[in-house]
């Protein structure tokens, strides 16, 4: 059974939700005056940039998690040691991961 996409307007708000849960693969998930935020199966998540933008502050998150924007850009050229260590949540520094 192929689970539909919802596009919620509330208040001025858009939000897209799957399965009961923010979720939009396409762009963010909710939309309001001057907030933006990129969610995937209900957790805070971008790959490509920050995951929730308030005017000018800018948030990045993976899988749920808060991250730095290093920390961010390194996954795109991550060893499978370091996204492990990405997706079990473990907190490492970033001068801490030489190439």
């Amino acid at each position: 059974m192929k689970t539909k996409l919802q596009c919620v307007v509330d208040n001025q708000v858009k939000q897209w939700v799957k399965n009961g849960v923010l979720h939009r693969e396409d762009g963010p998930a909710v939309v309001g005056r001057n907030y933006a935020a990129w969610y995937r199966h209900g957790l805070l998540h971008r790959e490509d940039g920050p995951a929730v933008v308030k005017g000018e502050v800018k948030e990045y998150w993976f899988e749920g998690c808060m991250v730095s924007a290093a920390m961010l850009e390194l996954h795109k050229t991550l060893t499978p040691e370091v996204d492990e260590i990405l997706k079990s949540r473990k907190v490492i520094k970033i001068d801490c991961v030489r190439k």
